[in-house]
């Protein structure tokens, strides 16, 4: 069975967790209380030794994300707890790697300066791994992806692919390929003759989805996981629907980090190595449901 039937297993699980963060970003505040290096260090840790110096020093690897990407990764109601995929990964790989990850909020247009300017250690969100990304970064792989539009129940204005959104407006998330990819369709359709896709763009997800709750964009354009997630728990299911573009092409997301940090790039990919082997990875997934969207080993910069 292949990727694409698979992925649509989604279910909607829930944990509560809790890791330790760091001050304030340009793209939002903290996730979570302060994280002291005598007290989460375990220097006898498998990969503790392969860390780079800096992150040795600061006691933790600080990871930026949006934390708006349920069931990915988010903040739960009290504003503060981080809860999600990524999350569980996160506290996984720091049993390897002997240091939290400390997850500092950032908006996603935010994540690239400040994983260039080394006010994060990583990007730890949502970022397909590309080859225009891969110029300035490197990225170790972690699960396979897609797009799906999330539109009003029912699918009233019937879009079932990506010419469907000729002259109509959509909503897409600041900085994402899918919104490039919007963009591109936008020129094909006025190259046939048809009015253009008028695409907005917003630096939250939450943002973007509104605008098709209140009826003012036809569909946002987002990640597999988390549309087929709104789709199935926004007002008991009853708000959203959700239609997977299966001629986009199938993609991979990774950490990102610097392109001059591989030793940072070494460590978290053996780690994320050695919780595919002990199957530690797999059951994280399969937790949110999200099983099907596991990749079989931990690769650098494998999207195209």
């Amino acid at each position: 069975m292949s990727f694409r039937t698979l992925r649509l297993g989604l279910t909607a699980g829930v944990t509560v967790a809790l890791l330790a963060g760091c001050g304030t970003s340009s793209g939002g505040t903290s996730s979570s209380g302060g994280a002291k290096k005598d007290s989460s260090v375990n220097t006898r840790a498998a990969l503790y030794s392969s860390l780079p110096a800096s992150v040795k020093k600061a006691g933790k690897i600080v990871a930026g994300s949006q934390l708006a990407s349920p069931p990915v990764i988010y903040l739960k109601d009290d504003g503060k707890t981080v809860a999600g995929v990524n999350f569980d990964l996160a506290q996984a790989l720091s049993t390897q790697l002997g240091v939290p990850i400390a997850f500092q909020q950032t908006s996603f247009p935010a994540l690239t300066p400040s994983l260039q300017s080394g006010k994060i250690d990583a990007a730890f969100d949502l970022m397909s791994d590309n080859a225009e990304r891969q110029k300035t970064f490197d990225f170790v792989d972690f699960v396979h992806n897609g797009l799906t539009y999330l539109v009003r129940a029912g699918n009233p204005q019937h879009i079932n692919k990506v010419s469907d959104l000729c002259g109509k407006s959509v909503a897409g998330v600041q900085g994402t390929d899918l919104v490039s990819y919007a963009q591109t369709a936008s020129k094909k359709c006025a190259a046939g003759g048809k009015k253009p896709i008028k695409v907005l763009q917003f630096t939250s997800a939450s943002n973007a989805r509104l605008q098709v709750q209140n009826g003012k964009c036809a569909a946002f354009l987002g990640q597999t996981p988390i549309m087929l997630y709104l789709a199935k728990t926004a007002g008991k299911g009853k708000t959203f629907a959700a239609v997977i573009d299966h001629a986009y092409p199938a993609e991979t997301i990774g950490m990102a980090v610097a392109k001059n940090d591989t030793q940072l790039r070494a460590s978290l990919q053996k780690a994320l190595q050695a919780l595919i082997k002990n199957g530690t990875y797999r059951k994280v997934l399969d937790k949110y449901g999200l099983g099907d969207l596991a990749v079989s080993k931990a690769t650098i910069n494998a999207g195209s």
